[in-house]
C-alpha cells in the first residue's frame, strides 16, 4: 500500500504541473481617451498616419483599415463582370482609418466619402469594411463594443431610407495559419473569401447585439487565440447584405491573452515526476 500511495501522489503532482491554460478577460478601449495613441487623430476624426497603436497588459496592438472596394479593371475582382447592373468591387485594399470620439473607429473606403453613415465600418454597396487588429501575442476576442450601430434599408436605392439602432451585424475573422503577417498582408487580388485558403478562419459573418448598448458577443470563437483579427460589418463570405446595410463604429473589444497556471513547471521536470510515479506503480504491481 505504501508504494500505491506514493505512485498516486507522484501522478497527482505531475498532473498539477500541466495545468490547463487559463485566460483573464480585459477590455481594450478604442476611444480617444482610452488605450490607443490618439496623437495622429485630427479634429475631424481622420487618422493621419492611417494606423493607431497602443499597449495594454503587456500586449502591443496596431490597427489598420481595409475594405473589399477594389477591382482596378481586374475581372477576378469584379462581382459580376459583363453581367447586368453595377459591377461591384470585391478585392481587398488599404483604406482610411477614422476615429469619431466615443463612438469609436470608422473606415472610409475608396468608393465613399467622409459622411454619415459611410464613414463608419459598413457593408454599403457590398464593399465590406474591416478593421485589422494586429497584436504582439495571440489573444482571444470575445466581444465587440460598438459606440454607434445602425442598419439602413434601401440606402443605395433612390427611394426613402430608414434606419434601426443597434440592429447592425458584425463579422470576425482570425488568422489561424503559421508565421507572422507583414504590414501589407493582402495582395491586390485577395478577397475576403479567398483569404480563407491562406490561413484565415471565418469566426462569424453576422453577429448581433445582445441588448440596447451596442455590445456584440462573438459567440463561437472562444477557443481561438490569434495575433491577427479582422473585425467589421457583416460580410458576404456567408451572407449577402443586399439592400440592408450594416454600419458600426468600433469603440473597443473584450480580449484575453493566454496565461499559464501558477504551478506550471518545465516539461523535463514533469516527465521525471511521471516516470517516478510510473516506476513506483510498476514496483507495487510486481
Amino acid at each position: 500500500m505504501k508504494f500505491k500511495h506514493l505512485g498516486i501522489a507522484s501522478l497527482l503532482i505531475t498532473l498539477s504541473t500541466f495545468s490547463a491554460a487559463s485566460s483573464t478577460v480585459s477590455h481594450w478601449d478604442f476611444t480617444p481617451s482610452g488605450d490607443l495613441d490618439s496623437t495622429h487623430i485630427t479634429s475631424d476624426g481622420i487618422v493621419t498616419a492611417n494606423v493607431l497603436t497602443g499597449t495594454k497588459h503587456g500586449v502591443d496592438l496596431q490597427i489598420t483599415a481595409w475594405s473589399s472596394s477594389l477591382h482596378g479593371g481586374r475581372t477576378s475582382c469584379m462581382d459580376n463582370p459583363g453581367g447586368p447592373g453595377d459591377v461591384q468591387d470585391k478585392c481587398i485594399q488599404r483604406t482610411q482609418l477614422t476615429s469619431y470620439g466615443n463612438n469609436g473607429l470608422g473606415n472610409i473606403n475608396k468608393d465613399e466619402g467622409d459622411d454619415t453613415p459611410n464613414h463608419s465600418v459598413d457593408n454599403n454597396m457590398q464593399d465590406y469594411d474591416m478593421i485589422l487588429l494586429s497584436f504582439s501575442e495571440a489573444v482571444n476576442i470575445s466581444s465587440i463594443n460598438t459606440g454607434w450601430n445602425y442598419s439602413y434599408t434601401n440606402l443605395d436605392n433612390s427611394g426613402a431610407t430608414s434606419r434601426n439602432r443597434n440592429n447592425a451585424g458584425a463579422s470576425a475573422m482570425a488568422y489561424t495559419g503559421s508565421g507572422t503577417l507583414s504590414s501589407n498582408p493582402f495582395s491586390s487580388t485577395d478577397t475576403w473569401a479567398s483569404i480563407l485558403h491562406d490561413g484565415w478562419s471565418n469566426i462569424g459573418s453576422d453577429f448581433r447585439t445582445n441588448g440596447s448598448n451596442g455590445h456584440i458577443p462573438i459567440t463561437n470563437g472562444s477557443s481561438i487565440f490569434s495575433r491577427y483579427w479582422l473585425i467589421g460589418a457583416a460580410h458576404a463570405v456567408e451572407r449577402n447584405a443586399g439592400h440592408i446595410t450594416d454600419h458600426i463604429k468600433i469603440a473597443g473589444v473584450s480580449f484575453a491573452k493566454r496565461t499559464t497556471g501558477q504551478n506550471n513547471v518545465s516539461a523535463p521536470i514533469g516527465m521525471v515526476a511521471l516516470m517516478f510515479g510510473a516506476a513506483l506503480w510498476i514496483r507495487r504491481k510486481a
